[in-house]
């Protein structure tokens, strides 16, 4: 803007002065399985265009359950300690219906959005070391 000559030097020191102190917002949308939710708009865009895909209107349905989700969500947390002593930070799991594939549950990380253990990272679709 200074260089198109909208804003004058002295607004640009301030902009920038100004910006140093900005804090972000957080994102409070509450999400449930969000691995699980990105694995399927991942899926999605293999067959429905972006655009068509961010405009939404229509509903996709899945076999999670939101039961069986809890309790994988439950049993991860709950060991965390056992993991640390092992020298773990985080874990994943997914739980399937043996007699047809469906997806029951996906956790994906401990905390998706822990930075510190990269939560967003999802463990059970990434290759990693044994």
């Amino acid at each position: 803007m200074y260089e198109d000559s909208y804003i004058t030097q002295d607004e640009l020191k301030a902009a920038f002065i100004q910006g140093m102190s900005y804090e972000f917002r957080v994102n409070t949308f509450p999400i449930t399985a969000p691995h699980f939710v990105q694995w399927i708009i991942q899926e999605a865009e293999k067959t429905i265009d972006k655009e068509t895909l961010s405009k939404g209107g229509f509903t996709i349905k899945t076999t999670l359950d939101l039961n069986m989700q809890k309790l994988a969500e439950e049993a991860l947390t709950s060991n965390v300690r056992v993991m640390q002593e092992n020298g773990a930070n985080n874990s994943a799991m997914i739980y399937l219906d043996s007699k047809n594939g469906d997806v029951l549950a996906y956790v994906g990380s401990i905390n998706y959005f822990d930075e510190k253990i990269k939560g967003q990272n999802d463990m059970v679709q990434r290759p990693r070391q044994s």
